[in-house]
């Protein structure tokens, strides 16, 4: 897994984070960080282990600036993402859904320097690991939808 993946991954934990949490997303990061010090990967086998070459996921300008970008422009990314979902509403989606579309739509929007079909696979992926099995098509069909209207 390249650190590109373990900065959305991070970047992803902390705004899951945040629905159970009166962290804001930057908050979200240190705090995963500690954790991640804490836990041994014996134990939690699905908990991302630190490795020695990991960048600490509070001090990630990948996973910083993601974060940062998406509180900032939070609701601007959920309207946008309203908009696009069709039959359903944010508020139905399940939280680790929900954090994955504003996370890859605050990339998509926000960040000129990654192609957006590396963004949408990215994004996809990691729906492939953490959400149910609906949901890599759903990430896929919203952000696919979000990068052609936003070119326009």
């Amino acid at each position: 897994m390249g650190q590109r993946r373990k900065s959305r991954e991070s970047a992803f934990l902390a705004l899951f984070s945040q629905y159970f949490t009166r962290y804001d997303g930057e908050s979200c990061l240190e705090k995963f960080a500690e954790l991640r010090g804490r836990i041994n990967p014996a134990d939690e086998p699905d908990f991302p282990p630190p490795h020695e070459s990991d960048v600490p996921p509070h001090e990630d300008e990948l996973a910083l600036s993601l974060v940062r970008l998406h509180d900032e422009n939070r609701e601007a990314v959920e309207s946008i993402i309203r908009d696009t979902l069709q039959g359903w509403t944010l508020e139905r989606l399940s939280p680790t859904v929900s954090a994955l579309l504003r996370l890859g739509a605050t990339e998509l929007l926000y960040v000129d320097e990654i192609p957006a079909k590396v963004s949408i696979n990215e994004y996809v992926d990691i729906a492939k690991r953490y959400a149910e099995d609906d949901a890599p098509s759903l990430v896929n069909a919203v952000l696919d939808r979000i990068h052609k209207t936003s070119r326009k």
